[in-house]
């Protein structure tokens, strides 16, 4: 509690916090490190009061249906931050044969542009051969991959005469 309401920032209207409660869910499956994954019409509520979450992507083809992006959930403006109150988180979703999942809640400190840059620094340059191995890996024609296009300029001249 006491290291959330340090981290108070407010700035302008909005207040916002360097330390946070952010919830997390992904498939119960234990063979191997899971990605944030929420369960089907999953709806959160913490201390009686609804949290958004995120909205959904539009379509990268005609047909498909939306996804909802997953991703840490922050809780921190619905947190009650006292030692002596308590705190509720009500999740339900939609069951799935054959699928479970889990859930966690997170104390995660937010760094700032300066420090990831200086932890960069520090880690050294990758090796090229490598980042253009992951690149091709993550623009493979894969249905579920993390990048899309979403639009694609095309130039009209002759690339050969320029006309």
């Amino acid at each position: 509690v006491q290291q959330i309401s340090s981290s108070m920032d407010i700035s302008g209207t909005k207040c916002d916090f360097t330390v946070q409660v952010q919830l997390r869910f992904c498939l119960s499956e234990t063979s191997c490190p899971q990605e944030d994954h929420f369960p089907p019409n999953l709806c959160v509520k913490v201390n009686g009061k609804p949290c958004s979450l995120p909205g959904y992507l539009p379509p990268t083809k005609n047909g498909v249906e939306p996804k909802q992006p997953s991703r840490p959930i922050n809780i921190t403006s619905l947190v009650r931050l006292s030692t002596t109150v308590p705190n509720t988180i009500v999740v339900s979703w939609t069951a799935e044969i054959g699928r479970s999942y889990s859930m966690a809640v997170y104390l995660v400190k937010q760094l700032s542009s300066s420090v990831l840059l200086q932890r960069l620094r520090i880690k050294g340059i990758r090796n090229p051969d490598h980042s253009r191995a992951l690149i091709k890996e993550k623009l493979t024609a894969d249905p579920d991959s993390e990048i899309a296009t979403t639009s694609l300029r095309v130039s009209l001249l002759c690339p050969v005469l320029l006309i």
